[in-house]
């Protein structure tokens, strides 16, 4: 078997092992489009928002909150810069 071949067999080898890693990763955040949530960290700390888009593959999202009665999107939060909102937190 030359250098080539054992070069071929393990780069298929590692492929096919993240291929299936792949299939058994599963998401921790079952965030949502229109899930109310909280930002916990960054310059919009403790604004309320609704997920308007969820990057499940990037651990990202987008939420809009309101900023003096006008809606604004805040882009590229991370899924551990937010929580669910509750009943408690929307009321605090």
């Amino acid at each position: 078997m030359d250098v080539c071949q054992t070069y071929d067999a393990e780069i298929e080898a590692l492929l096919s092992d993240l291929e299936e890693k792949k299939t058994k990763v599963t998401q921790k955040h079952k965030l949502q489009i229109g899930d109310k949530v909280k930002i916990t960290d960054g310059v919009f700390v403790n604004f309320l928002g609704n997920v308007v888009e969820v990057f499940h593959d990037k651990g990202r999202l987008s939420v809009m909150v309101s900023i003096f009665g006008r809606e604004t999107r805040v882009d590229d939060l991370e899924f551990w810069q937010v929580e669910e909102a509750t009943e408690e937190t929307a009321a605090t």
